[in-house]
C-alpha cells in the first residue's frame, strides 16, 4: 500500500467482534484478547475509516452527524488513537504526531469538548482465568457463574472444610466423611 493511499484512514475488521451500543462501539480484538471502548466521536471516526474518505471529510461528516464544530485535529486525534490500538491504517503528517488532548481543546475551546474522542481499552481475561471466578454459595449450594460442582451446601457430605459454601466440614476425624454446617 502506498503512503497516499494510507491519508485515506482503513478500519480493520478482521479478527474482531463489533457490537454498537447506543452509539458507541464496543469491539473484542480475537488476536490480542483486548477489548476496546469508543465512545460516539471515536466510533463515527472509525465507521468512516473505509479507504476511500480524506480527513477533511470525515471531518465534515462529524459535524454534520455531531452537530458541533469539529476539525480535521478531532479526527487525527481519534485516529492517532485507534492506530495506537491497531484498529486503523493511515500515515500520520509530521505536523500532527503526538498531537495531545489539550492542545485539541486549546485550539477548539470550550464549546466542542463534548466531540473529543475517546477509546478505553481493556486487556480481556484468557479463557483459563475467565473460568476461575469465586464460588457463590446460595441457599442451594454452589451457585452462579464459575459454579463448583465440589462446593456443598450445609447438611450435605463433605470430606474436608474446602468442600463447603461455609468452609465447615464437620465431623471428619479419622478420614471419615463429614456434613457441612455453619458452625461445628
Amino acid at each position: 500500500m502506498k503512503i497516499k493511499e494510507l491519508n485515506k484512514p482503513i478500519s480493520r475488521t478482521d479478527n474482531l467482534v463489533m457490537q454498537e451500543l447506543d452509539g458507541e462501539m464496543l469491539i473484542y480484538d480475537l488476536k490480542t484478547h483486548k477489548a476496546y471502548s469508543l465512545n460516539h466521536t471515536s466510533n463515527l471516526v472509525y465507521q468512516y475509516c473505509n479507504g476511500e474518505k480524506e480527513i477533511s471529510e470525515i471531518s465534515l461528516i462529524l459535524q454534520k452527524e455531531l452537530n458541533k464544530p469539529v476539525n480535521d485535529e478531532v479526527v487525527w486525534l481519534a485516529l492517532e488513537g485507534l492506530e495506537k490500538e491497531g484498529l486503523v491504517r493511515f500515515e500520520v503528517p509530521e505536523n500532527l504526531k503526538n498531537l495531545n488532548r489539550r492542545e485539541v481543546i486549546k485550539r477548539m475551546g470550550l464549546s466542542s469538548i463534548v466531540a473529543l474522542p475517546l477509546i478505553v481499552s481493556v486487556v480481556a481475561p484468557t479463557a483459563a482465568y475467565a473460568s476461575s471466578v469465586g464460588v457463590a454459595c446460595g441457599p442451594g449450594g454452589a451457585v452462579g457463574i464459575g459454579n463448583d460442582p465440589n462446593k456443598t451446601q450445609n447438611g450435605g457430605s463433605c470430606r474436608g472444610n474446602g468442600n463447603c459454601c461455609s468452609n465447615n466440614c464437620c465431623g471428619t476425624a479419622g478420614g471419615s466423611s463429614g456434613i457441612c454446617r455453619d458452625v461445628c
